[in-house]
């Protein structure tokens, strides 16, 4: 999920930094349906965080391997937030690569 984040922040090491801040989601695939395990499903998933009831994120699959993702207002400002603190602790590294 968080490679949709990272086109935006293409930073090595970020993606680990944000699968382990939010190592665990509670999935919903009760709007999924699974044709043949592959390019067939389609429908939407989706992710709360454990303890809530709030929408962390959706996952629509209109068939094919093209998973669309839409983070809640509440999500992006979490992942902003965890961005931000990994900008802030590896900023020589990140102004060297660019």
């Amino acid at each position: 999920m968080f490679r949709t984040v990272l086109q935006y922040f293409p930073l090595f090491g970020l993606e680990e930094v944000l699968d382990n801040t939010f190592p665990k989601f509670v999935e919903d695939y009760s709007k999924y349906v699974v044709v043949d395990g592959e390019e067939g499903d389609y429908g939407i998933i989706t992710f709360k965080l454990p303890n809530s009831s709030e929408i962390f994120a959706t996952c629509t699959n209109r068939g094919g391997d093209n998973d669309e993702y839409e983070f809640s207002e509440t999500a992006k400002e979490m992942i902003w937030e965890v961005v931000e603190t990994f900008i802030k602790n590896n900023k020589k590294e990140i102004m060297e690569r660019f």
